[in-house]
């Protein structure tokens, strides 16, 4: 199963990488799929995150950034070459955030944990990341509601 969850995340990457390559496409276009292979990842290596301690998230951010830099070798699988590059969001260029010292899961539509959203998003849209790898786009209201305290 890890190596499915690994080849998705490894097909958007790749897919986002050739695209800017080739050129084609628009740039906003190039940046929601980068976007969208890096919240991947971070998705994908929070539902590992809460594998490996018990289901309960990080308290704050550098938990995770540690836990991350601590596995260099799935960054490789992911052909990730900067750590930094995970936690920026092409898209809107701000800080992506990561779900953090949170008592109560916050649930997608499928019912699984959001991991990552992106701070601002674009044209009042956001990319959101489950643990699963999943990755979505909320409108403000939508993401009103299922964030109701990170509404900025």
């Amino acid at each position: 199963m890890r190596a499915c969850r690994r080849d998705l995340a490894i097909a958007y990457l790749s897919f986002a990488a050739a695209t800017l390559a080739i050129g084609c496409g628009k740039a906003e276009q190039q940046d929601g799929r980068r976007a969208s292979g890096i919240m991947t990842v971070l998705g994908l290596e929070y539902g590992d995150y809460l594998a490996t301690h018990r289901n309960a998230p990080p308290a704050e951010l550098a938990q995770f950034r540690t836990f991350i830099e601590s596995r260099p070798q799935k960054m490789a699988e992911y052909r990730v070459a900067s750590i930094d590059d995970l936690f920026t969001s092409p898209r809107d260029s701000q800080p992506i955030q990561v779900v953090c010292g949170v008592a109560k899961p916050v649930l997608d539509a499928g019912g699984f944990a959001l991991a990552a959203y992106e701070a601002t998003g674009v044209d009042g849209k956001r990319l959101v990341a489950n643990i699963r790898g999943g990755v979505s786009e909320l409108s403000a209201a939508d993401f009103a509601q299922t964030f109701p305290n990170d509404v900025r």
